[in-house]
């Protein structure tokens, strides 16, 4: 894992991407239309953690989305544990918001 890809994928998700939860799963997601050059990118920098689904059509757009998402506890709190010391205060407290509320659901 190389310490520049690292960083830049820590730019990216604390740009683009989002932490939260969903029913009983903690989650990380970033999406991206046009393409899914990025995505890839990301995640070999975060060691090839998470999926990357697509492309489909958001509502009656004709761009093309494409999404890395990563689902479950153990995982997420993996890819939180890379990217954390890199992200900005912004992102730490949606990362810290998202764990809080998916404890006390």
């Amino acid at each position: 894992m190389s310490v520049r890809e690292l960083a830049w994928a820590a730019g990216f998700f604390d740009g683009e991407g989002y932490a939260g939860h969903s029913g009983r799963s903690l989650m990380m997601a970033i999406g991206q239309s046009g393409s899914m050059i990025t995505l890839r990118r990301f995640k070999r920098a975060i060691g090839g953690l998470g999926h990357l689904y697509g492309p489909y059509r958001r509502g009656d757009t004709r761009k093309l989305v494409y999404r890395w998402q990563t689902r479950g506890a153990g995982e997420v709190k993996h890819v939180i544990s890379l990217l954390y010391p890199l992200l900005s205060s912004p992102k730490r407290r949606q990362i810290k918001g998202a764990i809080r509320s998916w404890q006390n659901r």
